[in-house]
C-alpha cells in the first residue's frame, strides 16, 4: 500500500488484515526502502462464529472401537479464521448411518484454546456407512466425510435356521444358515471360512 505524504504525513486509513494471529507488525518505508520504520507488534483476533468445520474427520475403524485419531469440530469467523477466544459447546450425533445404530461416548464438548472441540470416545456399535453431525447453537450444523464401520473380529456364531424334524437319511429342508458374528451382533459378510456341522 502506498501513498502521498500530505504535510509531511502519510495516512494509512484503509488496511486490514483477513488472517488472524499473533505478533503483526507494519513497516512503512520511504526512500526506495532505505529508511523504514516498524509498528509496535499487535494481534489480529477472529471475528464472531458464523459456521462450523471438522477439523479432524472421523476415520474408518471397526464396530465399538474409538475413532482415531479424535474428531475434532471448530467454529469458524467469516473470513474463514479458527474462533480462538470465544468458547463455544459442540455437540455431535450421526447423520447418515445403518438403523439403530448407536453412537457412544462424550458427545458433547466445548472449543479449546486452540479453537476446537475434541471428541475423544466416540465409537458406533453398527457396521455401516456413516456421516456425522456437528451442532451449536445460533450456528448452521455441518457434516462429515463420510466413513466406514467395518464388523469385529469373529466371537460368536448364530442359527438363522433352525433344523426340523425328518425321517432318517431325508435331507434337512431348508437347509440349515449359521451367521457369523461379532462381539456385537455384526455379521461378518467377509469371512468366507468353512465351518463343519459336527
Amino acid at each position: 500500500i502506498a501513498v502521498n505524504a500530505v504535510n509531511g504525513i502519510a495516512t494509512f486509513d484503509n488496511v486490514s488484515l483477513n488472517r488472524s494471529d499473533e505478533g503483526y507488525a507494519l513497516r512503512a518505508n520511504a526512500l526506495g526502502g532505505s529508511l523504514f520504520a516498524n509498528t509496535r507488534s499487535f494481534d489480529v483476533l477472529p471475528g464472531p462464529a458464523v459456521s462450523l468445520g471438522f477439523i479432524l474427520q472421523p476415520r474408518d475403524t471397526s464396530a465399538g472401537s474409538q475413532l482415531s485419531p479424535s474428531v475434532i469440530v471448530g467454529a469458524y469467523d467469516a473470513l474463514g479464521n479458527l474462533v480462538t477466544n470465544q468458547p463455544r459447546t459442540i455437540g455431535v450425533s450421526v447423520a447418515t448411518g445403518p438403523a439403530g445404530a448407536l453412537l457412544s461416548g462424550t458427545t458433547t464438548a466445548t472449543t479449546a484454546s486452540f479453537g476446537g472441540a475434541s471428541f475423544t470416545d466416540l465409537s458406533l456399535d453398527r457396521s455401516g456407512t456413516y456421516e456425522l453431525t456437528a451442532a451449536s447453537a445460533g450456528l448452521p450444523s455441518v457434516i462429515s466425510d463420510t466413513f466406514v464401520i467395518a464388523p469385529g473380529p469373529l466371537a460368536q456364531i448364530a442359527y438363522l435356521t433352525q433344523p426340523s424334524d425328518l425321517v432318517s437319511g431325508q435331507v434337512l429342508t431348508p437347509g440349515v444358515e449359521v451367521e457369523l458374528l461379532d462381539a456385537l451382533g455384526n455379521r461378518l459378510t467377509t469371512n468366507d471360512s468353512a465351518y463343519p456341522l459336527p
